[in-house]
């Protein structure tokens, strides 16, 4: 499909032939979709689309354990780093992860879309890649971040709205918050720190994750977490095999709603998930013309100060114990 660049479309590769039509003509529906531009023509594509990809057998998406292998010929120093910075983040610091080398076409993706510019610019794919460049390319950061726009759209004595916007469609507000030390004011070198309360606005995890899930003795499913981008790039250059960040998890454990899919989509073991490899066949994907959008996150807060009143007395330690009423001790 070519590029209407006078307009700035941006070219994006879909595999909606899983869903239901609906799921497709709402995009249009919506206003996000600019070719094509009819619904005759959406629904045209999606049956072709859906039929081929119904041929398909839940099998190809079920992991043996000989499509997950141990990493090897990767530089021991950037192993080490790369599983440090890994255990840092959840659910990487409480449950078993390791670096393994994965089969790419048992990758299950719980995205449906993919940006193709972006995806050239998240990766920076070529032939003949070592395993150590492959592992590079999914766990450094792929160029500068898309600009954020902050905007104070009110204030007032107990509370507020702050308004982010960014062209990077991947821009998020990461909950629950974090609790840093920072200077009341950071303008001053000798400002006194206090405790803060810290909600993160920018992108994704910067390097690429798989979960696997046991879904049938001796049969389990890897869904791609993050770096689907990157792990797409892989796949459409015609690698088979990828060094990535692998987290075991179990069913309880997995969300009940991971991107565009429900877990029982991506885990039951009789449905027919759709792969990071579909992205690279033209028989089950459609391609679309989406206007570019702005990413907006807003934040809204207020809170409340008062006092507490204390009733006992202050021990040597500094502390207050609680002092009943004699009147009420019975």
């Amino acid at each position: 499909m070519p590029v209407d660049t006078e307009r700035g479309l941006v070219r994006k590769i879909t595999l909606y032939s899983v869903l239901p039509v609906t799921a497709l003509l709402s995009q249009l529906e919506l206003g996000f979709v600019a070719s094509p531009s009819d619904k005759g023509s959406l629904q045209t594509a999606w049956e072709t689309a859906s039929a081929e990809y119904n041929k398909g057998e839940s099998a190809r998406s079920l992991a043996s354990p000989s499509d997950v292998r141990a990493a090897a010929k990767i530089e021991p120093k950037l192993l080490e780093t790369v599983m440090e910075r890994a255990r840092k983040y959840p659910p990487y610091d409480s449950h078993p992860t390791q670096v393994c080398n994965v089969r790419l076409s048992k990758l299950v993706t719980p995205q449906l879309v993919v940006n193709a510019a972006r995806a050239e610019t998240r990766a920076a794919v070529k032939s003949g890649m070592s395993a150590t460049e492959i592992f590079k390319v999914l766990t450094e950061p792929a160029g500068p971040q898309a600009p954020i726009t902050r905007q104070a759209i009110g204030l007032a004595d107990n509370g507020g709205a702050l308004q982010f916007t960014s062209y990077d469609e991947d821009i998020r507000l990461y909950h629950p918050p974090q609790y840093r030390n920072l200077r009341a004011n950071e303008l001053d070198s000798e400002s006194p720190s206090y405790e803060n309360v810290c909600f993160a606005v920018g992108g994704g995890f910067p390097f690429a994750a798989v979960y696997r899930v046991p879904v049938k003795t001796g049969f389990s499913r890897l869904v791609a977490g993050n770096g689907i981008h990157r792990l797409y790039s892989l796949a459409a250059a015609g690698y088979e095999w990828c060094p990535v960040v692998v987290t075991d998890m179990s069913t309880m454990e997995f969300p009940p709603q991971l991107a565009d899919l429900p877990q029982q989509v991506l885990l039951n073991p009789s449905l027919n998930p759709p792969l990071v490899v579909d992205f690279a066949n033209d028989r089950f994907t459609i391609e679309l013309l989406y206007y570019p959008v702005l990413k907006t996150v807003r934040f809204n807060w207020n809170f409340e100060q008062y006092s507490t009143v204390l009733r006992g007395h202050r021990t040597e330690s500094g502390q207050f114990t609680s002092r009943m009423d004699p009147a009420n001790s019975a």
